[in-house]
Formats: structure tokens, C-alpha cells, sequence
């Protein structure tokens, strides 16, 4: 078995394959650099069996189980994006149109759409981000008689035959060049709101509540950063992408009586889901004046009935946590920041909330700022 660059976690060891990490418990841990150590797996087997008293045939499972080479991962991919879209089969064609002009917080873009229709559906979206002027890639929609087609500067993005799909194929295509294009440590799938000196993310699994938990938060007078993608920057703070709250069905009762609005806003399809976007309220919307340091780490989890509860995680659990709530990482990983987010990770206080009632998560919530 190759070499492979490892991370030290608490007691855990941290292995970063090229598209995959691997975390090794106590016991693997100690196989490993036994075997790294003396490129002899019988030395392994033999401080298994005299160790905790296993067969050699158990050591021996044991052994390959943790030498193995692990199967290839599947792509990675944009947090809460649809299927990947066909792409235009046509040369892009110039054309006028709406066009305007936005920034999510150092990111400038432009867009146009060739018809005021097109431009109607998908102009609210951004229009909290709009500026005057922007020195960035131009998004193009264009529709055409059998659907629409979604350009970035030259480059074909999507080809789709319904408006849904022209919405959120957009939405995708900004949302990667916001937060996706920096040299970030990490782009958590989260939400994230700030009291102006620290920065509270909730990261999770879509359908967990935190796109809730995150507007609710809102409404109680805090900052807003981002919902869905929080950009984790080298030395461990997270930035604004201050992208419209990205909302399913269920949340729309839980928050109708904080925003009236919510239940009239457009409808849009993506696979089986149906989204609202909720531009965030204008007192949320102040321009944030620098990274802010993350003062805890939130696995919200809503169940219905359920007992409020609000439990420490630790690092090993916060670490296999984000990267099954679809966290981009660069591919291939980069054992040097893979070593900066596990020490971020072991520094930051995290924890695991479980909720049935809204206004009780958000009393636990306000008593993790400082």
C-alpha cells in the first residue's frame, strides 16, 4: 500500500486519498503506522493477535480491511444542484436583451436575458445584489421554441425545455462561479448569520431544517451571510455569499407569519423538489465589512414532536459530519488544507441540535454567542 498524506485528529489519523478521506479509528490508526512503519503486515497481524487476543486469520481480515484500496468515489458536486444539464447544441448566438448588474460580495458577474419575460422570472433572485456597474462574466439566457439555453461568456452552461430548469440552472452556474472559483479551505453546505463579530453556520444535509433555522435567525434581528453555501477561507473564517435563502415546501408554514411574502413567491421545480427563493430582509443585507471568525458549528436536525436537545459534538464526528452533508473540497485533495480545516475543526466548538419547535431551537441557538 502506497504512502498517503496523513492528518493526526485528536487520536484519530486522517487520510487523504486523492478524491476520498479516509479516518482511521485508535486501533486502524496504529495498524497503519505499524505497517507504514515496517512495509511487514505479518508485524501488524502479529500486535493484533497479541493485543486483543484476535486469530491470525481475524488480524488478517482486519489487516486488509484497513490496507485496502477503497473504491473510486462518486463526482463530487454543487451542494443542492440538479442533475448535471444537457449542454447547448448551438453555437451561442449574439443577441440584446435585459441585461444588469450585481456583486455577491467580491464576486462581480452581469447578466442578460433575451426577453423581459425571462427577465421577470429570474431577475428577483439577485436583485438584493444589484450595482450599478460590474467588471465580471456575463450569464446569458436565452429561450428559444424548444426551451432555453444558459450561457457564461462563450461557454455553454445548460440546455432545458422549461423555464424551471432555465431558473435553476442560472442559480447553479452563479452559485459555483461565487463560491466554488476562490482558493477557499472549504465550501461548507450550510447557512450561516452573524451578530457583527462572529459568524454562527449551520451545516447540515438538505431537508434538515437549516435553510429554516437560517431565516428564522433573520427575523430575529441578525446579520445575514449565506444560506446553503458558506465559503471557508484559509484561516478559518467564513465570508458572505449573500445568495437569495433557498426554501422547500415545508418550510413555507413554519415561516409565513416571520414573511408574509413567502407563500406568493414563485414555485420552481428542481428534480423532485420544489424551491422558494426569499431574498433576505433589507436590515440582513448590510455589506459585511470583513471574514468573520466562526464562534460554533451547528448540525441542526428537525423532527417533528421531538424534545429539544443540543449536544457537544467531537472533532471526528464534526469532520465525518460535513463531509457527508456535501461539503466541497478541492479534488484532488489538498493534504495542506485538509490539515488546516481538521485544525479548524478541532478548535471550534460544534454541536448537534435536534428540534420539534422553532422558537425553542432559536432560545438554544442564542446561547452559543459569546
Amino acid at each position: 500500500m502506497p504512502s498517503l498524506p496523513a492528518i493526526v485528529l485528536r487520536d484519530h489519523l486522517v487520510l487523504c486519498e486523492a478524491d476520498r478521506l479516509r479516518v482511521l479509528n485508535p486501533t486502524a490508526r496504529c495498524l497503519w503506522e505499524i505497517h507504514q512503519e515496517t512495509q511487514d503486515a505479518a508485524r501488524a497481524v502479529m500486535w493484533l493477535v497479541e493485543t486483543y487476543g484476535l486469530t491470525v486469520e481475524q488480524a488478517e481480515r482486519d489487516i486488509a480491511a484497513v490496507l485496502a484500496p477503497q473504491p473510486e468515489p462518486p463526482a463530487p458536486s454543487t451542494p443542492n444542484s440538479p442533475p448535471r444539464p444537457a449542454l447547448p447544441r448551438t453555437r451561442r448566438a449574439s443577441f440584446d436583451g435585459w441585461t444588469a448588474h450585481y456583486h455577491i460580495y467580491d464576486r462581480p458577474f452581469s447578466l442578460r436575458c433575451a426577453t423581459v419575460d425571462l427577465a421577470r422570472a429570474i431577475e428577483p433572485l439577485f436583485a438584493h445584489l444589484r450595482v450599478e456597474t460590474a467588471e465580471g462574466p456575463w450569464f446569458e439566457v436565452a429561450g428559444h421554441d424548444d426551451g432555453f439555453t444558459g450561457w457564461r461568456d462563450q461557454q455553454g452552461l445548460f440546455a432545458t425545455s422549461t423555464l424551471d430548469g432555465a431558473v435553476i440552472g442560472l442559480f447553479s452556474a452563479i452559485l459555483q462561479y461565487a463560491c466554488a472559483e476562490r482558493d477557499s479551505l472549504a465550501v461548507l453546505h450550510a447557512g450561516a448569520v452573524s451578530d457583527g463579530h462572529t459568524a454562527l453556520v449551520l451545516a447540515e444535509a438538505g431537508g434538515s431544517g437549516k435553510s429554516t433555522l437560517t431565516a428564522a435567525l433573520l427575523a430575529c434581528g441578525y446579520r445575514y451571510l449565506s444560506d446553503d453555501v458558506v465559503p471557508l477561507e484559509r484561516g478559518g473564517c467564513v465570508i458572505p455569499a449573500p445568495i437569495p435563502l433557498n426554501l422547500k415546501v415545508g418550510s413555507v408554514p413554519v415561516l409565513a407569519e416571520l414573511y408574509p411574502e413567502l407563500p406568493h413567491l414563485p414555485a420552481w421545480r428542481s428534480g423532485d423538489r420544489q424551491l422558494r427563493f426569499l431574498p433576505p430582509p433589507k436590515f440582513a443585507r448590510r455589506r459585511p465589512e470583513c471574514p468573520y471568525p466562526v464562534t460554533a458549528l451547528v448540525f441542526p436536525r428537525y423532527q417533528p414532536q421531538a424534545e429539544l436537545e443540543l449536544q457537544p459534538l467531537d472533532p471526528v464526528a464534526v469532520l465525518t459530519r460535513l463531509v457527508e452533508s456535501n461539503t466541497w473540497l478541492d479534488r484532488p485533495l489538498n493534504p495542506a488544507k485538509i490539515g488546516e480545516l481538521c485544525a479548524w475543526i478541532d478548535t471550534t466548538p460544534a454541536y448537534a441540535l435536534r428540534y420539534g419547535n422553532l422558537a425553542a431551537a432559536l432560545e438554544a441557538l442564542a446561547t452559543l454567542w459569546p
